[in-house]
């Protein structure tokens, strides 16, 4: 109920930013930090309105999530009603799981996780890529769940940018030190041409 109540508001803010005139409704990206991740998840999985996300890290799944955390954490989960690690739990995770959902989900998905953090994922990570997804994840050494290092949060917020521009705006930056990254991107399924992409140069 707290996620679909979440989803209404998210959808109501979008409405109203349509109806301005200055928002192209095929062209809406969704990012996601702490619980905005689980946020992001539901929209991806509950909506069509979103054609690409940005992630801090992978939210709740079937696996990883709870094999990572714990016994304690899966036993207060199971107390409170989850289906943890449960082989007849498909309607339960159907709303919330990308897993459970990755034949229906196209949108490309970027994850920038700390070190802390990202095995909680490996599942839904391998499941994209084994099926051939447009899915990307990076690793950051030495990081906690609000990454804290000048560094590691410059080069975060550039390709999330960087991301959202590829895919919803043809552009990419075509300085030298990006080239591996576009390689891979322009390889995704569903990925523009790179003749129809804008150049720019970062400064």
């Amino acid at each position: 109920l707290d996620r679909r109540s979440v989803q209404s508001s998210l959808e109501i803010a979008i409405r109203m930013a349509i109806e301005t005139g200055h928002i192209d409704e095929n062209r809406l990206g969704i990012s996601g930090f702490s619980d905005g991740v689980s946020t992001a998840q539901w929209a991806l999985i509950n909506s069509d309105l979103f054609k690409v996300a940005s992630l801090s890290s992978f939210g709740e799944d079937k696996y990883s999530f709870f094999v990572e955390a714990g016994p304690s954490f899966t036993d207060r989960m199971r107390a409170v009603g989850y289906r943890v690690l449960d082989g007849d739990d498909h309607e339960f995770w159907r709303p919330i799981s990308l897993i459970e959902n990755v034949d229906r989900i196209d949108a490309p998905i970027l994850v920038q996780a700390p070190d802390t953090e990202y095995e909680g994922g490996l599942d839904v990570f391998e499941v994209y890529s084994h099926k051939e997804k447009a899915i990307e994840m990076y690793v950051f050494e030495d990081e906690s769940h609000v990454k804290w290092q000048p560094s590691h949060r410059e080069a975060m917020y550039q390709r999330s940018v960087e991301w959202f521009e590829f895919w919803l705006a043809d552009r990419r930056n075509c300085s030298e030190e990006r080239a591996e990254q576009y390689s891979r991107w322009l390889k995704m399924p569903g990925a523009p041409l790179n003749d129809d992409l804008r150049c720019y140069r970062s400064p």
